[in-house]
């Protein structure tokens, strides 16, 4: 199959689903694994802790991002979550679906090899790419704020095309408090 491009495949195939890992460095330092399902131009994602306990649960929804701390118990929307994750300010949620779904988001870049890295304000954004049968596709973003000397890589370990995982599609519920 030949390199499609992001809004082709996600017209060709509608839906993905799959799972991976995150890894943060400085003040939310950890190791989450996690599950995700898009549909479209949205995605969900539930995340894991170490002891399997189910701790946060996003929503990619277009332009917002909707996020359920499940340890804490709160709920925290679109404004919130970008005040307290410095990879919000730059990227925004539809960027990380494209990232999902296996592709690069259009931003600035400076192009080597098939690795693609975006460099400002002291913040470096990276996605490291590997061929396979639907062409070549992310299975690596890492994004440094070398500023606050904080950092995030997420690693794609399983992506299926054409399937959805229909658990992850859920509202959060209107009883959890709002922070």
């Amino acid at each position: 199959m030949r390199d499609l491009p992001y809004q082709e495949m996600r017209d060709y195939f509608g839906s993905c689903e799959g799972s991976g890992v995150l890894f943060s460095e400085g003040d939310l330092k950890g190791k989450l694994k996690f599950t995700f399902t898009c549909r479209d131009d949205s995605s969900y994602l539930q995340f894991r802790d170490i002891l399997g306990r189910r701790t946060l649960y996003v929503q990619l929804l277009k332009d917002e991002i909707y996020l359920w701390d499940m340890l804490k118990n709160r709920r925290y929307r679109s404004v919130d979550v970008r005040n307290r994750l410095p990879v919000m300010k730059f990227l925004n949620p539809s960027d990380l679906t494209t990232v999902l779904w296996g592709k690069i988001p259009d931003l600035e870049v400076i192009e080597n090899e098939r690795d693609l890295a975006f460099y400002g304000d002291s913040t470096i954004f990276s996605f490291k790419s590997s061929n396979t049968s639907f062409g070549s596709l992310v299975n690596q973003a890492k994004f440094e704020f070398n500023s606050i000397n904080n950092s995030i890589e997420i690693k794609i370990t399983h992506r299926e095309y054409g399937k959805l995982n229909e658990k992850l599609i859920r509202e959060i519920p209107d009883d959890i408090p709002w922070n």
